[in-house]
């Protein structure tokens, strides 16, 4: 239910804890306990995001990877874009495999993404102010070009982003982009204290474009979470 309702919704759950788990490389605190509990949980999480069949999880690795890569080297301009590449790269590759699907399956799953997506625009452009109203995709999408398509149960945007333009209108999509942007510029400048949190905002901003989690907590969670970080902890100077 709710956030847990399928394994994609896991996998984001999954990718939002994962910089979390590696709290002992990121700040460099070698010691045996540190390595084996970031090891152990590593492990376990990287199962469960293979197990949960998402390509959306494995481009979240990629843009954490991209992040945690363009912070630590960004004055070392060759490191960077090595790095960012090689993560980028990695990530595309990983995306396209089958992951034990069936071709027409993964071909479907695309399709039936895209239509949606269309659709939340269709609202958003013929709604723009407050969109059709919440919880009304279900009910408008086929009439704004998204029928008869093979997915079953309740139909979604599958994206944060054009769930709720199309809900509410690009209002609320600023001010949830606000919000977003804003933790992200704000963990950028903590990063040198605890890196952990802009690589989450990065892999789970990622793994919600491809999920309908606007109305769920974790990401206004994982927000706060840079607004409340410790005031005392002077912010880096970029």
């Amino acid at each position: 239910k709710g956030a847990l309702e399928n394994a994609n919704d896991l996998a984001a759950l999954l990718i939002m804890v994962l910089p979390f788990s590696i709290k002992g490389f990121l700040h460099k605190r070698w010691t045996f306990f540190n390595l084996f509990i970031s090891i152990f949980t590593i492990g376990l999480l990287i199962v469960g995001v293979w197990k949960a069949q998402s390509r959306a999880a494995y481009i979240a690795i990629g843009a954490m990877g991209a992040g945690y890569f363009s912070y630590q080297f960004r004055h070392n301009k060759k490191i960077l874009r090595i790095g960012v590449m090689v993560c980028l790269l990695g990530a595309i590759v990983l995306s396209q495999l089958n992951l034990g699907r069936s071709a027409d399956d993964l071909q479907d799953s695309k399709m039936n993404r895209l239509g949606y997506w269309k659709a939340g625009i269709a609202m958003a452009i013929r709604n723009p102010v407050f969109g059709v109203g919440l919880d009304q995709f279900p009910k408008n999408y086929g009439m704004y070009g998204a029928a008869n398509f093979s997915e079953g149960g309740d139909r979604t945007a599958h994206s944060s982003w054009v769930l709720i333009v199309s809900e509410t209108g690009f209002p609320g999509l600023f001010f949830l982009l606000l919000i977003y942007l804003f933790a992200v510029y704000r963990s950028w400048r903590l990063a040198n204290h605890i890196p952990e949190l802009l690589l989450c905002l990065l892999g789970y901003g990622v793994t919600m474009s491809f999920l309908s989690h606007s109305y769920v907590l974790y990401p206004y969670l994982l927000t706060s979470l840079c607004f409340a970080y410790p005031v005392k902890v002077k912010e880096d100077v970029v």
